[in-house]
């Protein structure tokens, strides 16, 4: 499934280039992102939570195995960096947290999307 890694790239990157912050970071391979990541506010968490509900609702997959596709792209991306550039990603550990934090978000988007859709099936059920 292609939609949650795309969606969750999306989510990171598009706060950036809607608002071009004054202060634009360099990077080996993806600049975009490393300045998604320096410039992270409250409207890429709001985007994350709503992929992950979005996803939610389309796709039965567990929550959490949602909220891990969502980012999957932003370690991978760091990876590659990393071999780009060896002294690019000196705090790599620090940087994984948050991306993990970013997919659990999303994957409370996502469970909160899950229990919805039974709770409405329910209703709609016994009604």
């Amino acid at each position: 499934m292609l939609a949650p890694p795309v969606l969750g790239l999306i989510a990171m990157i598009l706060p950036v280039l809607l608002n071009r912050p004054g202060h634009w970071y360099d990077s080996p391979l993806f600049p975009i992102i490393r300045n998604a990541q320096e410039h992270f506010g409250v409207s890429q968490l709001g985007l994350f939570f709503l992929v992950g509900f979005i996803l939610g609702h389309m796709s039965r997959i567990p929550a959490l195995l949602l909220g891990g596709a969502a980012v999957i792209l932003l370690p991978l991306a760091a990876l590659a960096e990393m071999v780009a550039d060896p002294t690019s990603h000196n705090l790599w550990a620090l940087e994984f947290m948050f991306y993990a934090f970013y997919g659990a978000i999303t994957a409370t988007g996502a469970a909160l999307a899950h229990r919805a859709s039974r709770w409405f099936m329910r209703d709609s059920n016994g009604a």
